[in-house]
């Protein structure tokens, strides 16, 4: 582009008044628009007709609870598992002690037993993580199942490969 600043000004300003004089050499145009309110015009909600739109609407501070948002509470979680390790350690629970010996394959895990034996028996959906006792790593996860007898979840963590002699199977408090 060659041309000046005052150039391009001069084309604008040029441009506008151009379009401006259409709109002044338009016939009956500046009659249609003589009367019309101007964009700072406001009404009251006094007005009767204003009143009648807005009965049965619902005020200003008219709120909802979390639960009573239909799939709030899940796209949260997955917000939440989209960055688990924002979460300080106080946020998580154990649910078991592990131990991997390398050989465990697949996204299950299983606890033996029942749920009845364990505190804390995670739900669908809820974010876990699995965490090296020396916190040299930490898988994050969601769990998609839970079998009851014997007592297993499976996770969105992929198992396979984990080796550690000290683990824990965490879940994020509510």
């Amino acid at each position: 582009m060659t041309e000046t600043a005052t150039e391009v000004k001069g084309f604008k300003n040029s441009v506008l008044g151009k379009v401006l004089f259409k709109i002044a050499a338009i016939a009956g145009l500046q009659e249609a628009l003589n009367g019309k309110a101007a964009a700072e015009h406001t009404h009251s909600s006094s007005e009767s007709w204003l009143s009648t739109l807005l009965a049965g609407k619902a005020n200003s501070s008219h709120t909802h609870s979390i639960s009573q948002v239909i799939g709030l509470e899940a796209r949260i979680k997955r917000i939440e598992l989209a960055v688990p390790s924002s979460f300080p350690d106080s946020a998580w629970e154990t649910i078991e002690d592990l131990s991997f010996d390398g050989n465990q394959t697949g996204y299950k895990y299983t606890f033996g037993g029942t749920s009845d034996t364990h505190d804390v028996v995670p739900s669908v959906g809820d974010i876990v993580r699995i965490k090296g006792a020396s916190h040299t790593y930490s898988h994050y996860g969601e769990v998609t199942a839970v079998d009851q007898a014997p007592y297993a979840i499976t996770t969105s963590i992929n198992l396979s490969g984990i080796q550690s002699s000290a683990a824990y199977l965490q879940i994020l408090k509510d």
